[in-house]
């Protein structure tokens, strides 16, 4: 009686034979024209031009600005992100660009409260000096780590998506551009940081 359990045991356990679930992989995205800008830093006084889309010509500049504010009493050292006439930044009403994660979306409909202009000029952040007060710093990126500044470049009429992905260094006083890409595809979204 006992080999009796033993095989409808064994025939029990290979009649459970199991197919393995296998899920499709994720749709890969747009290909991309990567730039490695081998953490370049920008400390003040300093200044660096790219050309994410490698077409030759410059797309962007971060550099630095001193203002002076007399009513105040206070310096102010700008940390700045200007582009070219052909690409453009999203801007808000506030002339903000937004600080996107890694995977957010890039498009022409996003992000979402931003207009995408050509030739912008912004503040990212800046270190405030006052005569009567200990340096402080402001503005939106003053904390970025590894954060992405989303990109659109016209060519021919085409639009292309991309991004660049910067952090600041408030101790050193630097801003540092990581890398940035360009989707090869004109009118395709791009992903932040991939």
């Amino acid at each position: 009686m006992y080999k009796y359990f033993i095989l409808a045991g064994l025939i029990a356990v290979s009649a459970c034979h199991k197919t393995p679930v296998t899920t499709p992989p994720p749709p890969a995205g747009p290909e991309m024209d990567y730039s490695n800008f081998n953490d370049t830093t920008i400390a003040f006084g300093k200044y660096f031009s790219g050309d994410p889309d490698h077409n030759g010509i410059k797309d962007f500049s971060f550099y630095t600005l001193l203002v002076g504010d007399p009513i105040l009493q206070r310096d102010y050292r700008q940390y700045q992100l200007a582009v070219a006439f052909q690409t453009s930044l999203p801007v808000d009403s506030n002339e903000q660009t937004p600080l996107l994660a890694k995977n957010a979306v890039i498009s022409a409909g996003s992000p979402s409260g931003y207009n995408w202009y050509n030739a912008s000029d912004i503040t990212l952040a800046r270190k405030v000096i006052g005569s009567t007060e200990a340096p402080f710093w402001e503005g939106a990126w003053k904390n970025a780590n590894h954060q992405y500044v989303a990109i659109q470049i016209n060519r021919n009429n085409l639009l292309y998506y991309g991004w660049l992905e910067i952090s600041f260094d408030t101790m050193a006083g630097k801003l540092i551009v990581h890398r940035g890409a360009v989707c090869k595809e004109a009118g395709k979204e791009a992903k932040a940081g991939l």
